[in-house]
């Protein structure tokens, strides 16, 4: 049975195949930006840049050329959000803090995507950027330091919620519990940094997930793993219909 991994590996060399380097390189970006990547799925990754990157001539004719410019214009770019994941990769080689009063208005434009945000929050993180902050997502903001962010905090989150998934459908499913593993990971993409677990319980966003997921696959949930965890049914329902407005 094939697992998240897997999947993502075939969907890299499915694109490779096809000659759309592009998206091979936007998967990978993807998922070398994950909060969480197993050493050697980060290994194959890592491996599989290289050979796009050559592909696409980038490390010898663009990527010695990148400068915050040329990040700031991939960033204009609002039609085809997609390729900021190259800008923002090229840009962890480079100094944020030169751009950051751009960044600060990409991180609260209602017409950037939500991931797209935490992508470029997490470079923010990674340079240690010691600046207030402000990010958009919906009808939601926060504002926060990157410098002062403890991002094993929301990693753990991540891992905790999972872990709880496993618990109740691996053993049965292997292939839905990799279904879920790619819910959580778009929610936490989405919501990142705004996790609030003021209203709702993990218990209560991990079932959530998991009738999303199973609903993904035109089932319904059996009622014996609705037993094995205790969760509210009215904040889940509500984080379900969160769910497909997000998956």
């Amino acid at each position: 049975m094939k697992n998240y991994y897997d999947e993502i590996m075939e969907k890299i060399n499915e694109a490779v195949n096809n000659n759309d380097f592009d998206e091979a390189f936007r998967i990978v970006s993807e998922e070398l930006n994950a909060p969480y990547v197993p050493n050697d799925f980060e290994e194959q990754l890592e491996k599989m840049q290289s050979q796009i990157i050559e592909k696409l001539n980038l490390k010898d004719n663009n990527l010695s050329n990148w400068n915050t410019e040329k990040v700031l214009e991939i960033m204009s770019k609002k039609m085809d959000q997609d390729v900021h994941l190259m800008a923002f990769d090229a840009l962890r080689g480079l100094n944020a803090r030169l751009i950051i009063e751009e960044i600060k208005d990409y991180l609260v434009d209602e017409e950037i995507k939500p991931e797209y945000k935490t992508f470029l929050l997490m470079v923010l993180i990674e340079q240690a950027v010691d600046k207030e902050i402000t990010i958009k997502k919906e009808s939601e903001s926060i504002t926060i330091n990157p410098s002062k962010f403890n991002l094993n905090d929301a990693q753990d989150v991540l891992r905790d919620i999972e872990l709880k998934i496993e618990q109740v459908v691996y053993d049965t499913n292997p292939s839905l519990f990799s279904i879920c593993q790619h819910i959580a990971n778009t929610f936490f993409y989405n919501k990142f940094p705004m996790l609030n677990f003021d209203n709702y319980s993990l218990n209560d966003l991990a079932m959530a997930i998991i009738i999303k997921a199973t609903n993904s696959l035109g089932l319904e949930l059996e009622e014996y793993l609705e037993l094995k965890l205790e969760f509210n049914k009215e904040n889940t329902m509500l984080l379900l219909n969160e769910l497909n407005n997000i998956v």
